[in-house]
């Protein structure tokens, strides 16, 4: 159980309601003992015993057959089968014998008589062996399930608190944390990361208005821009001219 729960995703273990992972744990690792439903038992089947095939045939025996019959009863049950193996802390010296298979324990008689009274008594007396050993493995389980119940939400309080402890170890060294791939997207540790801004330039609302370059002021107060070298003889000829008429004007 403390495995398992130190096997799991810190973040699971952070996020899990601790009452839900208590029963989900208690639930797991509490143990069943069988029960045997002695009233649904039925035979499962029946074989004849043959010879080995060293025996050489005979008019006084020429079966192949020896005259036995081992005959199977099936008993259902419910409950844990591995605990079947288990030795309780109480035992005796005649452990019950059986098969497993599935949620059923097969017991296997060899008879030559065919004496159905026998078979019952037979089947009975070892019924009742299983169970009596079945009692004092409940007796120990008794006791685990206990200890369970009583120390799981002990354990995840314990288990959370350290993931705590080491989160806040490792976030108090101020590094990102880099996240793994194989976790699932609900259990990543939230990392908060300081991302540079860079805001917007503002601009004014008015329409664009592209610049025009403007000449000096010339003389008189005329403005002219040359265009090119081939103009500023023409521009000196009507700035002679326009001189030479605000002279006769007397200006």
């Amino acid at each position: 159980m403390v495995r398992e729960m130190e096997s799991r995703d810190p973040n699971y273990i952070l996020n899990v309601s601790i009452d839900d992972y208590c029963e989900y744990l208690t639930s797991k690792y509490s143990e069943v003992v069988p029960n045997l439903h002695k009233n649904e038992a039925y035979i499962l089947k029946q074989e004849e015993v043959r010879k080995n095939g060293s025996e050489r045939p005979s008019i006084k025996s020429a079966s192949m057959l020896t005259g036995e019959v081992i005959l199977t009863i099936a008993i259902p049950f419910e409950g844990n089968y591995a605990l079947f193996d288990s030795k309780p802390s109480t035992f005796n010296t005649m452990p019950p014998e059986g098969k497993i298979e599935g949620q059923e324990i097969h017991l296997q008689y060899r008879t030559r008589d065919l004496d159905p009274e026998a078979i019952r008594i037979e089947n009975h007396r070892r019924i009742e062996q299983i169970e009596k050993y079945l009692k004092w493995i409940k007796s120990d389980v008794k006791i685990h399930n206990n200890w369970i119940r009583k120390n799981v939400k002990e354990q995840i309080i314990k288990r959370k608190q350290k993931v705590l402890k080491t989160q806040g170890f490792l976030e108090s060294i101020g590094l990102p944390i880099r996240r793994r791939d194989d976790l699932p997207d609900t259990y990543t540790i939230p990392v908060v990361r300081k991302k540079i801004t860079i805001s917007r330039p503002e601009v004014t609302s008015e329409p664009y208005e592209p610049r025009v370059a403007r000449a000096k002021q010339p003389l008189y107060g005329s403005q002219y821009v040359v265009r090119s070298p081939n103009e500023s003889r023409e521009i000196w000829l009507h700035m002679k001219i326009r001189t030479l008429n605000l002279l006769r004007s007397g200006i």
